[in-house]
């Protein structure tokens, strides 16, 4: 077997939480008086962590203070409503079933902060995963390789024995940056035609696609 360690983004790629994370952030922009954003805004928003998040959910040159307390409020909020309409991509827990069953290890790193990545884990995947990493203050987030080198590190793998699946620009850097093989999918938070512009070779349109590749 070529590769032994799949890696996935989560947002976008292994469940949809856009709606919850609409939400959050609305609640967040609502508390601090500021108008609330669209879904298709919030989308167009995510990738990068919750701090960009809110900064691009608000409107330009808030002062810091008013970005970090936006960051508090939505994290508040999200912590306790992350699993409300967010659910898992169709035919992803037949995927990670299988990809378990042929011996790949599997392990899932975001740019969501750590502490929820493992809460939806625990709720929508339990036991699936070897590694799950979220963003930490001492590692830099994706496109950056530390997050993904830090999960291979626990497993044991080299990057040249991994795939790594997004959704996104940021994940096709990630995997690039990583000397992973990058595959991209389409039913995520980005549509083909930007997912193209990247210049990735492999993008796939629903999950069982990634059994044939591999």
């Amino acid at each position: 077997m070529k590769y032994k360690a799949i890696l996935f983004d989560l947002d976008g790629t292994i469940l949809n939480t856009i709606p919850d994370l609409w939400h959050s952030a609305n609640y967040a922009l609502t508390v601090l008086g500021f108008p609330e954003r669209t879904l298709a805004e919030v989308n167009s928003f995510v990738g990068n962590g919750v701090r960009m998040l809110m900064k691009r959910a608000l409107p330009e040159n808030v002062p810091e203070d008013i970005w970090n307390e936006s960051v508090r409020l939505q994290k508040s909020f999200y912590d306790k409503n992350l699993a409300v309409e967010t659910k898992p991509y169709e035919g992803i827990p037949e995927l990670l079933s299988k990809l378990k069953e042929e011996g790949y290890l599997l392990g899932t790193v975001s740019n969501k902060y750590d502490e929820a990545v493992k809460s939806l884990m625990d709720i929508y995947y339990p036991g699936v995963f070897d590694v799950a990493l979220g963003s930490r203050d001492d590692i830099p987030l994706k496109p950056d390789r530390a997050m993904t080198d830090y999960a291979l590190r626990t497993t044991g793998v080299l990057p040249s024995e991994t795939v790594y699946v997004g959704d996104s620009e940021v994940d096709y850097s990630t995997a690039v940056n990583g000397q992973m093989f990058p595959v991209l999918v389409d039913w995520g938070f980005r549509s083909r035609e930007v997912l193209e512009k990247t210049g990735a070779k492999t993008i796939i349109s629903h999950p069982s696609d990634l059994l044939d590749l591999l």
